[in-house]
């Protein structure tokens, strides 16, 4: 099954959307909700299927939406008047202020069916300065009637003001058992559920993506790629970051940081306990024989710093050559 066609509340999900239906039933629901927690674990479908709830006129037993009324049908065609999506525009990382200053009007008009007017900011770290700061003067003063529901892989970039202004919801990894038996439900037959898991820090839908497009496959050319810069001191450079930059940034860092986390832990220990790629546990081992403790740390602290750069102005084939480069080298002075 797809993901794009999955809806929430998902059963990892169900203590947190109890809570908040408990709340909305009582008039007392926050007037804005931070979603944060591992990427994969449904905090977009989370916000999009509260929202209905809010907005429906016939909510079903457990509060979800009955998916028949007029808000509902509304909703499934981007229509609903009162409900506002905010994102980056089309081709932008950041959030601009524009859509931000919109909100307070937004908020501040009579709700059209009576009920809440409901905003969605995701992903909410991605505000620009100035749509932070505009964002802020409405939680300082929020309208009756208006809920705004902020998602966050990464709520530290917020400005701590809006962090202590919303209701901080974490969502945590399912067990394994909740893990395994929800992708059984959903994964062909024959998937490696386990790995999946483990590459998708026991995340259901991030491992279902895994195991339905080809970014596996991307990530084993690009450890091929280090591979052959291992091999052949030079090999050029400038090809494999022309490369790896037509990927998507984020993924193509998050794998990075997967093995070279991995690599201090088997340098640690032939046999470590936990793995974060224990498919590629004999390869990546021959890889960190190779170098010092010394060169583990510093580029797990570069791309650090990389991760840190994604939502500003970066060129991302300099980046990915400058890093490639820090690795030849380290590589070509380890004894």
């Amino acid at each position: 099954m797809a993901v794009d066609t999955l809806s929430a509340p998902f059963p990892w999900q169900t203590a947190i959307w109890d809570s908040l239906i408990t709340r909305h039933r009582s008039d007392s629901l926050p007037h804005a909700i931070l979603l944060t927690g591992l990427p994969g674990l449904g905090k977009s479908r989370f916000a999009r299927a509260l929202a209905e709830a809010l907005l429906c006129e016939s909510p079903i037993a457990k509060g979800q939406a009955c998916g028949q009324c007029r808000s509902c049908q509304q909703m499934h065609a981007d229509s609903h008047p009162d409900f506002k999506p905010i994102t980056p525009e089309e081709g932008k990382k950041q959030i601009g202020v524009d859509a931000c200053r919109q909100l307070a009007g937004f908020l501040a008009y009579t709700s059209h069916y009576g009920r809440y007017r409901v905003v969605v900011v995701e992903p909410a770290d991605s505000m620009n300065t100035a749509a932070a700061n505009s964002l802020l003067k409405t939680l300082e003063e929020p309208p009756a009637g208006g809920v705004l529901i902020l998602v966050s892989d990464h709520p530290e970039g917020l400005l701590p003001t809006i962090r202590s202004r919303c209701q901080k919801l974490v969502f945590a990894q399912p067990d394994l058992d909740t893990a395994h038996h929800w992708l059984s439900q959903h994964l062909p037959a024959g998937q490696n559920m386990d790995l999946l898991l483990a590459l998708a820090s026991n995340a259901p839908l991030e491992a279902l993506a895994l195991a339905e497009g080809d970014r596996l496959q991307v990530r084993k050319l690009m450890l091929d790629d280090l591979e052959q810069m291992s091999k052949h001191p030079a090999t050029d450079i400038t090809v494999i970051a022309k490369r790896w930059s037509e990927q998507e940034l984020a993924e193509v860092i998050h794998w990075l940081q997967s093995w070279f986390q991995d690599m201090l832990r088997l340098k640690t220990s032939d046999t470590p306990p936990l793995l974060s790629n224990p498919d590629m546990q004999g390869r990546l081992h021959t890889l960190a024989t190779t170098l010092h403790w010394e060169a583990l740390y510093t580029h797990l602290d570069r791309l650090a710093e990389m991760k840190r750069r994604l939502n500003g102005s970066l060129n991302p084939q300099m980046m990915m050559e400058d890093f490639l480069l820090s690795w030849s080298r380290a590589r070509l002075t380890t004894k």
